[in-house]
């Protein structure tokens, strides 16, 4: 094509020069939050120039690149909202507030619940004061009496939290990307706690227009809800149809993700496409009844044309949420292409919706939708193709007869369409999620399902009940929703056989994400042209970035280093240690009693899976609260564990035969840990159990902590001890009078119950003899953990105190057995603590809490 009619030339394995120059624009974005990956990956860009298009490979280009990039980040710099300049005292002391805001967006989400963006939120103190938060809030509401709309004004009582929480090493940031939005706070509320009333318009020009489209799309959407079958395949047509997934129960979602269907609930180019797919059948169907049609309005412009009109219905239908609208932006690009005859222009269509959402929009780069997106939608339209080619040579073979064999190629073919976008989704997927569905051959059901019945049946109900038949609405969505009846039952069945299955990988760092990415396009280099000694650079570059991240493993598990890191589980704990040669240990495994929020799959998870094979030595558990407990099924599932370690004091109850029940399930063998019993851990490391003896006796649960001692060749480097209270205290320090060689003495202080005031013990303190303590509990969490008294008792002792709760995961590690501690957080900057004189703390521990206050403060953890 280069130097042909009008069309721009084109190079680097058929880029626009424009195009190469948004990809360094696009690096430049990136390197906002990730410089060094940011640079590499422009570097790879011109070391590709140079390999495959050397005429325009000359310094101009450089510049050029160079500017792109400079352009990129001095875009997303200036467009970052400031945060605000300091957290309200109120909000530290955790008063609750009766906060006002006007609705920007909505979401639903599952089990009856939505999540709505709030413009110029004020709130009114206890003392009656008003005061207005700067930047935006989050209000996720659990079952309203009627669903938020944007434009309306929301009023609810309730507690105010910074966004933020779960800060982990490698952890993926989720908070950012609210940031990036202007989202700096968030609030939750039952359904009493909140109310909606009509009125203060969406900011923006046409605001008018948009509060009437949105409210026209709510009625529509209430009237689809009673309308539609009140059972989960009636909850299913409505988020496909509408994306209203409030009717959805959280086991439904979970056996769609197992399906790896997940795709199929989140409005997104899919469910775009579809509808476009529905103008094309229309047109099809069109010209077969009349073939003269096609030489006035060639396929595809007729195409085009039918399709538009529904991209747009759905588009409405749909909310016009921020994955909907970048799916309509590559739709119009794709449109104007198929219009002006370029039908295989799909890669330009892609880059042409990247451009326009990356110039008006540069921190949606950071939106994990529209990298999930792109990515799909680059994977379908480079390597869809081959698949498709594979699909017809196998149909050819098998089938003799040429009618028949689209009865093969066609379920073949969408497989491919699938298996390349999670082939371009993989590292992302592992590195965001930790696992990947193995059920991609549901999608050969479900998908023809959806494209075929669901969704024309659904779309065509939106007729009758505009003109106000709601009987004929109702059976067009009965009839809608029997394929997915047919689906949620045979997921169920294959989910009691076992067959629902995710897998578990390594979380890729990022070199290896661009190898494996730079690997596709050496292969599809060599597929198209046969570069040779280009081909082998490409190769041994990629081959290079793979293999970094394993190396560098490999040299960190041969130098004798120990290392001790509390997880930022939120109001929980999890503590990993890891000794010379590789080997890891996890003690407890975080959780929290909301429902809905898995700690385990969330956080700790992903966090084992950070560049690591998914295998524990051992998983040891001091107690069965839900906090230190709840994340235990998830790790089982997840990570080959080789065994499951307790004190055992706790078989018999429920949630203890329910951990045993999970470990028979996984196949890990059970040990019972005994007072003065070792594990250990080679090269001279080992866990040694301290406490509960025998015939110790308490009213709790947590004076039966099993409490471990960490050394190295007999040295104390760590003491954790769970949730341990006075009496468990005092029986250590009894035990440790009749033995010599000060048992107890460690370096690092892990301190009981989250640093609770109750367990402070100076005794203790002194027979530990520790360097730095460090308390696991969830930001500003409602009992102020690490309590006052505590951090006074470390000020008192000289004591550096670090927690999770302001500063991230904190990390200690140790170089050689007699080398001192160093310590790393995971945030630079630590937060601020929740306010002290104890007598405040007091007086908010003896309040009863509201019904929804431990659902708040377990959601003030969540993502």
């Amino acid at each position: 094509m280069a130097g042909e009619g009008t069309a721009p030339p084109r190079g680097a394995r058929g880029l626009f020069s424009w195009q190469i120059l948004l990809l360094a624009y696009a690096a430049g974005i990136l390197a906002l939050r990730a410089p060094v990956p940011a640079g590499v990956g422009l570097l790879v860009l011109v070391l590709f120039l140079g390999l495959y298009d050397a005429p325009r490979f000359r310094p101009v280009l450089l510049l050029l690149l160079a500017a792109a990039f400079g352009l990129g980040l001095g875009l997303a710099s200036r467009r970052l909202p400031a945060p605000p300049a300091h957290i309200p005292q109120w909000i530290l002391e955790r008063d609750r507030v009766v906060l006002s805001g006007r609705v920007a967006d909505v979401e639903s989400r599952p089990e009856e619940s939505w999540r709505a963006v709030l413009d110029g939120v004020s709130c009114r103190l206890p003392d009656g004061r008003e005061e207005t938060l700067p930047g935006r809030l989050v209000l996720t509401w659990v079952k309203p009496e009627t669903p938020p709309r944007p434009g309306e004004r929301v009023t609810a009582q309730t507690r105010v939290y910074p966004e933020g929480g779960l800060v982990n090493f490698g952890g993926y940031d989720f908070s950012f990307s609210w940031i990036a939005r202007g989202v700096f706070w968030r609030a939750w509320a039952m359904a009493g706690q909140a109310r909606a009333e009509p009125g203060g318009g969406i900011s923006g020009a046409g605001s008018s227009l948009g509060e009437t489209l949105a409210a026209a799309r709510a009625r529509v959407v209430e009237r689809l809800a009673a309308l539609a079958p009140p059972d989960q395949p009636g909850a299913l047509v409505r988020a496909v149809l509408a994306g209203d997934r409030s009717g959805l129960e959280r086991a439904t979602v979970e056996r769609m993700r197992a399906a790896a269907l997940s795709h199929t609930l989140a409005l997104s180019g899919l469910h775009l496409a579809m509808a476009a797919g529905l103008g094309l059948i229309l047109a099809w169907l069109l010209g077969r009844a009349r073939p003269s049609l096609f030489l006035r309005i060639p396929l595809p412009r007729l195409s085009v044309l039918l399709g538009a009109p529904l991209v747009l219905l759905y588009l409405w239908l749909g909310g016009a949420g921020y994955s909907l609208l970048r799916a309509a932006c590559m739709f119009a690009a794709w449109g104007a292409a198929l219009w002006r005859g370029r039908a295989g222009a799909f890669l330009d269509g892609l880059f042409l919706a990247l451009a326009a959402i990356l110039l008006v929009s540069p921190l949606s780069l950071y939106d994990l939708g529209l990298q999930m997106s792109a990515l799909a939608v680059a994977g379908i339209i480079v390597l869809a193709p081959a698949f498709d080619s594979l699909a017809r040579r196998a149909a050819e073979r098998l089938i003799p007869a040429p009618r028949l064999r689209p009865v093969l190629r066609w379920p073949l073919s969408l497989l491919g369409v699938s298996l390349a976008a999670n082939l371009a989704l993989l590292p992302l997927s592992l590195r965001v999620f930790g696992e990947v569905p193995a059920g991609l051959l549901w999608n050969l059901l479900w998908l023809p399902l959806m494209q075929f019945w669901l969704m024309p049946a659904a779309l065509l109900s939106l007729l009758p009940l505009g003109l106000g038949l709601p009987g004929p609405a109702a059976f067009l969505l009965h009839c809608a929703s029997l394929p997915a009846s047919l689906l949620l039952d045979l997921l169920a069945r294959a989910e009691g056989a076992g067959l629902l299955r995710t897998l578990t990988g390594v979380r890729p760092l990022w070199p290896a994400m661009l190898g494996y990415w730079l690997l596709w396009v050496w292969w599809l280099a060599r597929r198209n042209r046969n570069g040779g000694r280009k081909d082998l650079v490409l190769a041994g570059l990629a081959f290079c970035l793979l293999a970094g991240p394993v190396a560098a493993n490999a040299w960190e598990d041969a130098r004798p280093r120990v290392a001790v890191e509390v997880l930022d589980v939120g109001q929980g704990q999890a503590v990993l240690v890891t000794a010379p040669g590789g080997r890891r240990v996890l003690v407890d495994a975080g959780g929290l009693s909301a429902s809905g929020f898995d700690m385990g799959r969330a956080v700790v998870v992903p966090r084992l899976t950070l560049g690591r094979d998914p295998v524990l030595t051992a998983l040891l558990l001091s107690h069965t609260h839900t906090d230190h407990a709840g994340g235990v099924p998830a790790v089982l599932g997840a990570l080959r564990v080789d065994s499951f370690v307790w004190s055992g004091l706790e078989q018999g109850t429920k949630t203890g035969e329910r951990l045993l029940t999970d470990c028979a399930a996984a196949g890990v063998p059970v040990h019972a840990m005994k007072t003065g019993e070792t594990l250990d851990l080679g090269h001279g490391v080992a866990l040694t159990a301290l406490h509960p003896e025998p015939d110790f006796t308490a009213e709790g649960l947590n004076d039966l902590s099993l409490v471990l001692r960490l050394t190295w060749n007999g040295r104390g480097l760590a003491l954790i001890p769970g949730d341990a209270e006075q009496p468990a205290i005092a029986d250590m320090l009894r035990a440790a009078e009749v033995q010599k060689d000060s048992p107890l003495a460690a370096d690092l202080l892990v301190l009981p119950h989250h640093g609770a005031s109750g367990s402070v013990n100076p005794r203790f303190y002194r027979a530990v003899a520790p360097r730095l303590a460090v308390a696991s509990a969830g930001w500003l969490n409602r009992w102020n953990f690490p309590g006052c008294r505590t951090r006074a008792a470390m000020r008192d002792l000289g004591l550096p105190l670090y927690a999770t709760a302001a500063d991230g995961a904190v990390r200690v590690s140790w170089d050689a057995p007699d080398a001192g501690p160093v310590v790393a957080t995971a945030l630079g900057a630590p937060l601020p603590l929740g306010p002290c004189p104890e007598a405040r703390q007091a007086r908010i521990s003896k309040a009863k809490p509201a019904a929804s206050e431990t659902e708040a403060d377990t959601e003030a953890s969540a993502p």
